[in-house]
């Protein structure tokens, strides 16, 4: 596969100072990295989940699918290819969740991902939650598809429970009625939010199960949540570059662990 950005002028990059945006500077993330996170939270053999890294990989479908979403619009790379949720995908495939609870999904690549793992398994299901402010959405998308999650395939959606609204009011009631298995906030990056985020999915789960956080060195909600109730934390570096998040530069990664 090509690079995912074969563009440069497509960058997308994230400026946490007009958050609306949320446009990352993507790394292709070497595999022996997304092996290493995979192994440390998973407990998996390598050969397994190097299995699973090669099975999405050339998963042509699943490629083909999304980069057909991709020609939508001119505002997205051209091309699909190493990313940091093929790590999404092998460790699903590895700890087989019941049940995997996400907040924010923006263009859903990657619950596309996580998606994708759950029927190539023959199980479990993702409920996801998102505010659907479609306002900074790519502005040359054909309508219906101005929408949270336009780029999950049709075919992929039977496992997913898409729920608008503030995660606030809905994770809560979500996580009540379903515990996860699998946590995974990618919303509303500021401490109290994500520490809100990150109590209220650890109250529901059990030992074993698997908290998952992109944006974690925007502050130190991770760190805290992690030293009082995480085993295994790995960390992953997802972007080429430093990001601008309230006046400062930052290296940020994409942060996890097991419950204790």
């Amino acid at each position: 596969m090509t690079k995912l950005l074969s563009n440069p002028g497509r960058v997308r990059r994230l400026f946490t100072d007009t958050p609306p945006h949320f446009y990352h500077l993507e790394a292709d993330v070497p595999r022996v990295e997304m092996k290493d996170f995979i192994i440390g939270i998973s407990g998996a053999d390598a050969a397994t989940v190097d299995k699973y890294l090669k099975e999405i990989r050339d998963h042509d479908r699943f490629v083909a699918a999304i980069e057909d979403g991709f020609a939508k619009t001119a505002e997205r790379p051209d091309n699909l290819s190493q990313n940091w949720r093929e790590m999404l995908y092998a460790l699903v495939r590895a700890k087989e969740p019941d049940t995997i609870v996400e907040t924010g999904v923006y263009d859903g690549l990657s619950s596309a991902y996580i998606l994708q793992a759950i029927s190539d398994a023959g199980y479990g299901h993702l409920v996801s939650i998102d505010i659907n402010d479609t306002t900074y959405m790519p502005t040359d998308l054909p309508m219906p598809d101005v929408n949270t999650g336009w780029l999950v395939p049709e075919c992929l959606q039977s496992n997913w429970n898409l729920k608008y609204g503030d995660a606030r009011e809905l994770l809560p009631k979500v996580v009540e009625q379903t515990p996860p298995t699998v946590f995974l906030h990618d919303s509303l990056h500021t401490k109290e939010h994500m520490l809100f985020e990150f109590e209220t999915a650890i109250e529901s789960m059990g030992s074993g199960n698997v908290l998952l956080s992109d944006n974690v060195m925007f502050n130190d909600a991770f760190e805290t949540v992690a030293d009082q109730y995480l085993r295994d934390v790995q960390f992953l570096n997802n972007t080429t570059e430093t990001i601008t998040h309230e006046g400062k530069e930052i290296d940020d990664r994409f942060g996890g662990g097991v419950v204790r």
